[in-house]
């Protein structure tokens, strides 16, 4: 059986920078809503957003395409869609390795 995960919220990270840094829990909390709207203003904007040492947050458009439905084996159209991709800096890869074991890399 495997351990429960810990879910991190965003007033989560807020309580660790008024615990960390010693400022007021509101301001820490505004401090990571305007870090999260950051990065949404960016790829809104179709801009990729790379945090040094954790990763690189992209846009990435998929084509619209014809595909099957499985079950009845129709033809159906794919509409095309544009979907985020986040790929982890070699740092956070290797840090994770540490605690996963092999086979993340």
């Amino acid at each position: 059986m495997t351990a429960k995960k810990e879910v991190i919220t965003r007033a989560a990270l807020a309580q660790r920078i008024h615990d960390e840094l010693g400022i007021p829990f509101t301001e820490a909390s505004s401090i990571v809503d305007d870090f999260f709207e950051a990065i949404t203003y960016g790829l809104e904007t179709r801009d990729s957003v790379q945090l040094k040492g954790f990763g690189k947050f992209e846009v990435r458009e998929w084509k619209g395409r014809l595909g099957r439905n499985i079950k009845t084996g129709e033809t159906v159209k794919i509409e095309p869609s544009a979907k985020v991709h986040f790929k982890p800096s070699r740092t956070l890869t290797k840090r994770i390795a540490k605690y996963a074991g092999p086979g993340i890399e």
